[in-house]
């Protein structure tokens, strides 16, 4: 599901999407409908690429119950989100510039704590050290009296200038109903 008909329109015509059957459609993550044969539909795996900071504070529930809802116990669903770092630089930077625009700015523990009250446990989060956005493994060099930024975030080969990992990876899965009183439910 893609909110950008443009974004949907591309990737559907992607050789690779369309060589595997694969089809995007035009929605709201926070309130859709997949169109027959898909309507009922629940999955083993949902990918959440670059969502998060575009979900507004006071649709998160919306966007949990749609994760219900297309989802069936022990499910896994895949975040790779900006970290909250890269969210404040790009947002400053779109000030006076054209960058990505981040509607909402999400602290790790937020989503963590919304998608445990859905029923989501976390079974791993890490900073994407990965992902290369052509920085050939070199962030910034720290300045002299600079806090020094954790081993992790330091691997990453795609930084922002400040020198923080640019991309977070979240996996959580639906935990079965018996599983979920200590999730906050």
């Amino acid at each position: 599901v893609e909110l950008v008909q443009g974004w949907v329109d591309f990737a559907n015509n992607y050789s690779h999407f369309r060589e595997r059957n694969i089809r995007v459609y035009q929605g709201d993550i926070t309130s859709f409908t997949l169109p027959p044969p898909y309507t009922d539909t629940t999955f083993d795996f949902v990918m959440l690429n670059d969502v998060m900071e575009h979900v507004m504070p006071e649709r998160f529930g919306c966007f949990t119950t749609q994760l219900q809802r297309v989802t069936h116990d022990e499910s896994v669903v895949y975040m790779h989100t900006p970290t909250p770092q890269t969210q404040l630089m790009e947002s400053k930077y779109a000030q006076t510039n054209v960058a990505q625009y981040f509607e909402n700015i999400v602290p790790h523990h937020l989503i963590i704590s919304k998608m445990a009250t859905a029923g989501f446990e976390l079974v791993a989060f890490d900073m994407d050290i990965e992902t290369d956005c052509n920085s050939n493994g070199r962030g910034r060099r720290r300045r002299h009296g600079e806090a020094q930024n954790p081993r992790q975030v330091q691997q990453s080969r795609c930084r922002i200038p400040e020198g923080w990992a640019k991309y977070y990876h979240a996996v959580f899965h639906r935990v079965r109903p018996n599983h979920r009183a200590g999730l906050g439910r």
